[in-house]
């Protein structure tokens, strides 16, 4: 059975801008209103087989007295990448760390943190979708799993930064 942990992380997919000092600064898009949206009905099937996923779970959570939508994936592939995706009831910036990373997807700023363990790989890209709210992609798989699989150190955030351009463009599609 996989394990989804709620751990905050961000990485590069193939559409963001890789994270660093040099990252363009741009005007964010405008704000996205995710009232009466559920993380789980953000991806398809076809965009679940895409990226290795099944199974949505709900599996809401209150933070700071708020409820934050959640939705539990699990992984398919080789390794299998377990995923939660949330939308807080906080800013992506409340998540910064001083080893956090910064990118850019579909216009968004991006942050990414690395919360893996000794036995746990764990990685999150989180964007605003307005001033108080943000969504994560948090991508979770035993390092085990990881070395086993031959892959690389950063699939995790490579997997949960894919997720989050996903659910971007279903929620402020261009």
């Amino acid at each position: 059975m996989a394990v989804v942990l709620t751990v905050a992380v961000t990485s590069c997919s193939p559409r963001a801008t890789p994270p660093g000092p040099d990252s363009p600064q741009t005007a964010q898009p405008g704000p996205i209103d995710v009232t009466n949206k559920h993380p789980c009905d953000l991806l398809s099937a076809p965009t679940l087989r895409t990226l290795e996923l099944r199974d949505p779970r709900k599996n809401d959570v209150v933070i700071r007295g708020t409820r934050a939508p959640s939705c539990g994936y699990f992984g398919t592939g080789t390794p299998r990448i377990d995923i939660n995706l949330q939308f807080l009831p906080l800013a992506a910036t409340d998540l910064r760390s001083t080893d956090s990373s910064s990118g850019q997807t579909r216009g968004y700023d991006v942050i990414e943190n690395d919360r893996s363990t000794s036995r746990l790989a764990v990685c999150e890209a989180v964007a605003d979708t307005d001033d108080s709210t943000s969504v994560r992609a948090q991508a979770s798989v035993p390092t085990d799993e990881l070395r086993e699989a031959g892959s690389p150190v950063r699939a995790p955030c490579e997997r949960a930064n894919e997720v989050l351009d996903e659910a971007l463009a279903v929620l402020a599609p261009h």
